[in-house]
């Protein structure tokens, strides 16, 4: 093997490497906008609770903590994905359907992805019906 061989085989497989682990961030088939054309996506924790969600997009993600009782709005900047994080510090993703879970020891709450009048996307997290248990 050459000198330039070697040289053009290494900078492949850094190539290579490099799309191996950047690969798992970039937008997939199944990955959406969850903004719906809007430029912000508004969160409402009619609870007694401090939540935690989560939003990612492909490209990064972020944490923030919301407090009880308050309503804010984040931008959208590209959102495909939205997590609530539950007592144990695991993530559960938020959607229509909704999901039921324990924040804090004695805080169940349901936090249900919905669309306001104008269509843009609203995170609304209520106190949950369903008796939960944080362990």
């Amino acid at each position: 093997m050459t000198r330039s061989s070697f040289i053009r085989s290494i900078v492949l497989a850094a190539i290579a490497a490099a799309f191996v682990m950047l690969a798992p961030r970039t937008m997939h088939a199944q990955d959406a906008v969850i903004c719906h054309g809007c430029d912000h996506i508004t969160i409402s924790n009619e609870t007694n609770c401090k939540v935690t969600l989560c939003f990612s997009n492909p490209l990064l993600a972020f944490c923030r903590d919301f407090a009880p009782g308050s309503v804010s709005a984040i931008p959208c900047n590209g959102i495909t994905r939205a997590d609530i994080r539950d007592c144990t510090g695991n993530l559960h993703q938020i959607t229509k359907d909704c999901v039921h879970l324990g924040v804090t020891g004695g805080c169940c709450v349901r936090a249900c992805l919905e669309l306001d009048a104008a269509g843009c996307i609203v995170i609304r997290i209520t106190p949950s019906p369903i008796l939960c248990i944080c362990a």
